[in-house]
Parts: structure tokens; C-alpha cells; sequence
């Protein structure tokens, strides 16, 4: 069965007070709120679709780096894609803090959930960060 995420996640008080045309907050659990990039969103800032898992690069497009220091301007801010197919696949992060990239983008078998831990959540019963954050939710991007 295939999965596939692309979003930015954000403490619930992190975010400005108004989005950049185009984007929507989901409600998650721990007090965090994603902003799913789903095809409406990913069109409406040039970002292409899961550029460091599914195409590869190494770095995030000029679009989604701008986004991304946008809407971290207040807080601390990640962004993340997932692509899964039949048990395979792989996953990424890129971490902002006050509108800046911190680190290098990673592409790691762990990446979200050291993302997410970066961002305070625990795992507490769950499986993992992924898990606690409700991040399984849906199957494809578009399904937020």
C-alpha cells in the first residue's frame, strides 16, 4: 500500500496569525498544527512534489526554503515528506527556527522522527514521534 506526505509541521502557537494564500492548518496531537502540501498548496507556492524523495535532490527548492523561513518567522518549523510503496521508500526533514534553516536538509530512514523530537514531541505510549504526532492519518497528502 503506498504512502505519501509532504508538509510543514509547527507548534500550534507558532504559526503567523494569517497563511500565505493557498495554505490550511490541520489540528494535530502534542499541540502541533501541519500544513499539508497538497497539490492545491504545492501549486499555489512552486514547490514541486516530494523533491528530495521522490526526484532526489540533496537541497530544498528556493520555494520551499522561502516558505518554510516564512512561516517560521515566530517559531520553529519542519518540513517533511514521506513516500512508501510496497515496504520501500524513504523519508526527509529540513529544521527552521526564526526564519532560518537549521542544519542540513536530512534524508534518513529516521528523519521525521528526529524532526519531530527536535520539536519537543515525546513518544510516550506510542509507537514513535510519527505515531504520537497522528502523522498516519491519512494515506496520501491530498486526504488532509
Amino acid at each position: 500500500m503506498a504512502y505519501t506526505l509532504q508538509a510543514f509541521v509547527a507548534p500550534a502557537s507558532g504559526l503567523p496569525a494569517e497563511l500565505p494564500p493557498g495554505l490550511r492548518v490541520v489540528v494535530l496531537p502534542g499541540s502541533l498544527v501541519m500544513i499539508p502540501l497538497d497539490t492545491a498548496a504545492r501549486e499555489h507556492i512552486n514547490v514541486p512534489m516530494l523533491p528530495m524523495t521522490d526526484e532526489g535532490h540533496a537541497e530544498l527548492p528556493e520555494t520551499l526554503a522561502n516558505a518554510a523561513r516564512q512561516l517560521s518567522q515566530q517559531s520553529k518549523l519542519i518540513y517533511i515528506e514521506a513516500e512508501f510503496f510496497g515496504g520501500e521508500g524513504g523519508q526527509a526533514a529540513a529544521l527552521f527556527d526564526q526564519g532560518r534553516l537549521t542544519g542540513i536538509p536530512c534524508v534518513a530512514p529516521d528523519a521525521i522522527n528526529t524532526a519531530l523530537r527536535w520539536l519537543g514531541i515525546e513518544v510516550g505510549e506510542h509507537q514513535d514521534e510519527f505515531e504520537a504526532a497522528g502523522l498516519g492519518g491519512r494515506r496520501e497528502t491530498d486526504d488532509w
